[in-house]
């Protein structure tokens, strides 16, 4: 909102909730973000929940802030964070996101690919993030699309089985749809 309407309520709004789940929701030694808190009734941190969409949130926030702020602290939260959902959700031998599910799981692995491409687009070098989504994007085209080509789904490794829901369309979609953007911005 900061962006389009330049109201600085919007932009300290943006900063106090960034801070908030910095402080409560992001392993600080890792730079993982959990899920939540409270699930269980008790105030406590969710940290039994690992799913990749918490990890592009906190990202995309961080890129925005930059871009807004142009502290690189931000920059350096983003990496953090990117490279402790890749240790703790992508698998280890093949470096493939997970198979979150169909329904709004269904649309988590697109969250995380849109920020770790804004990522990448406002910090060029970062080379970790591009061959990372480049990778799967391959394993995707190779191995997960539909036997017509055109459908993808939760299992980025494998053709889709069954009906194909449209948020893991979406994640499908918006992997190849940022590796093309990338692309032609970083030349891989």
């Amino acid at each position: 909102m900061y962006q389009s309407f330049a109201d600085p309520q919007d932009l300290e709004w943006a900063e106090n909730i960034f801070h908030w789940q910095k402080h409560h929701l992001v392993n600080p030694e890792t730079g993982f973000v959990w899920d939540g808190m409270n699930r269980a009734g008790d105030g406590s941190t969710d940290k039994d929940w690992k799913y990749t969409y918490n990890q592009g949130v906190y990202i995309g926030a961080a890129i925005e802030l930059y871009r807004i702020k142009g502290q690189a602290a931000y920059l350096e939260d983003a990496r953090q964070t990117f490279s402790a959902a890749v240790k703790e959700l992508a698998d280890p031998q093949s470096g493939i996101l997970p198979d979150e599910g169909n329904g709004d799981g269904g649309l988590f692995k697109g969250i995380l690919v849109r920020y770790a491409a804004e990522w990448v687009k406002a910090d060029p070098e970062v080379s970790e993030a591009v061959s990372f989504l480049h990778r799967n994007a391959e394993r995707l085209w190779e191995s997960g699309k539909g036997a017509d080509g055109a459908l993808f789904g939760t299992d980025w490794s494998r053709p889709p089985a069954g009906i194909v829901q449209l948020s893991s369309q979406l994640s499908g979609i918006k992997l190849l749809e940022r590796m093309a953007e990338l692309s032609r911005i970083t030349g891989s």
